[in-house]
């Protein structure tokens, strides 16, 4: 399954929907828009995948990574506290 969250890291309708994702058992990925803090709300979720905006550029490139067309690459220029450190990222 794949949900989109914005700012979830402070929504907490947005956690429980996760929450209630993870709860069926299936494999949740979760698209961050913008907030590359959204990680904090859902440390232990199978993928997260961020974008830094929520303009149509983004979500097309966001469509392209999860169909395959592009691989996704990049780094943090934030440090997510308890998760990741400045710089950290990951590609395939």
């Amino acid at each position: 399954m794949i949900v989109t969250a914005y700012t979830s890291n402070t929504n907490e309708a947005q956690q429980q929907l996760v929450e209630e994702l993870q709860s069926t058992g299936k494999e949740v990925i979760v698209t961050s828009m913008r907030n590359p803090y959204n990680i904090m709300a859902f440390p232990d979720i199978e993928a997260n995948v961020l974008t830094y905006g929520f303009e149509e550029i983004s979500v097309e490139a966001l469509a392209k990574v999860l169909t395959g067309e592009v691989n996704p690459a990049g780094k943090l220029p934030v440090t997510i506290p308890e998760l990741y450190d400045y710089g950290h990222g990951l590609s395939y």
